[in-house]
């Protein structure tokens, strides 16, 4: 037993040596210095760009990452933008930790922490933390860049409603707000009667007006103008155009219904109240309550039109009601 102690005793002083900087007692190394020695007098964030230039658009708030990315302020898609951006970072100085320093946002700068770690020596592994410095420069996106010149759409979704209070197609309007429907829109026109969506393909413009169906009755018509023609590669440049057209009737308008199509919807009343209008329209009989459905199809195949909107109408309030008996 005491072999062993003494074994383990010169096996743990050879394991042990001292500093030559400063003294202290340490595991051998390369350098022989203690890891406090190697902070002082090697610095391993030399390599790495303190600041860094980050583009982004004016126009989307998008960031080129690239492709051009949207990414919330002080974000995890947005650090991770930032990080590709420094120089120096690879397999020798090792990224462990980085995370956002606030700053105020119109001073256009992005501050990130980061912690990296290098070997330095054999069995020596040196850390630090510094702050790189990311200034935000405005640069255009190509998409908002073809905004602005002519012929830079290749369909257009037209969206009308032919009435003076237009309310179905405010209602349509926090649809497309709620649902963001409008995310590949690159512009916006308005017009007397609606407002013209334009986009980049014809497949967005479809997926588009097909949402606008889905939510309002709607009837669209498709067509299509030729721009260019190359005769040698017999291709053809189309623009292509989308016009939809909601419904005249909004909610609270007073309808009249003719006598073909009262009988088609089971003896409705000749005037009757527009309840609701979403992907059907639906009708209220004002003395019996009852509800009629319209649906798309069979509303533009008979078109309804309203007698009078609801500024035409009075709102009461009923106090008392009394039952009277019928006279014999």
């Amino acid at each position: 037993m005491k072999r062993s102690h003494d074994e383990s005793m010169e096996a743990t002083t050879a394991a042990s040596v001292l500093c030559c900087s400063c003294g202290v007692l340490m595991v051998p190394n390369q350098s022989m210095r203690c890891a406090q020695c190697l902070k002082t007098e090697v610095c391993i964030t030399d390599g790495i760009s303190r600041q860094v230039v980050l583009q982004r658009c004016r126009n989307c708030n998008r960031y080129n990452k690239p492709p051009w990315t949207s990414c919330e302020p002080e974000s995890r898609e947005l650090l991770g933008i930032c990080l590709k951006k420094i120089k120096g970072l690879g397999k020798e100085v090792r990224l462990v930790d980085a995370a956002f320093i606030w700053t105020e946002e119109n001073s256009k700068r992005l501050r990130v922490k980061i912690t990296v770690q290098k070997e330095v020596a054999q069995s020596s592994v040196l850390q630090q933390t510094m702050v790189v410095e990311f200034q935000i420069v405005n640069q255009q996106c190509e998409t908002c860049q073809k905004s602005f010149t002519p012929h830079a759409y290749n369909a257009i979704v037209q969206v009308r409603q032919k009435v003076p209070h237009r309310r179905t197609f405010c209602y349509l309007e926090q649809l497309i707000l709620k649902s963001d429907a409008h995310a590949k829109v690159t512009s916006l026109k308005e017009t007397r009667e609606g407002l013209d969506f334009f986009f980049e393909t014809k497949s967005h413009a479809q997926r588009f007006a097909d949402f606008v169906e889905a939510h309002v009755p709607t009837k669209s018509k498709q067509s299509r103008h030729l721009i260019s023609h190359d005769a040698n590669s017999n291709t053809y440049n189309f623009k292509y155009t989308i016009m939809c057209e909601l419904c005249p009737i909004c909610v609270d308008d007073v309808v009249h219904v003719p006598k073909g199509h009262s009988t088609a919807l089971n003896g409705a009343p000749p005037l009757m109240l527009c309840h609701k209008v979403t992907n059907a329209i639906r009708f209220v009989d004002p003395v019996s309550l009852r509800s009629y459905d319209i649906p798309n199809p069979e509303y533009w195949k008979r078109p309804l039109h309203s007698v009078c909107g609801k500024d035409h109408l009075t709102e009461f309030v009923v106090l008392n009601v009394e039952p009277l008996e019928k006279p014999e």
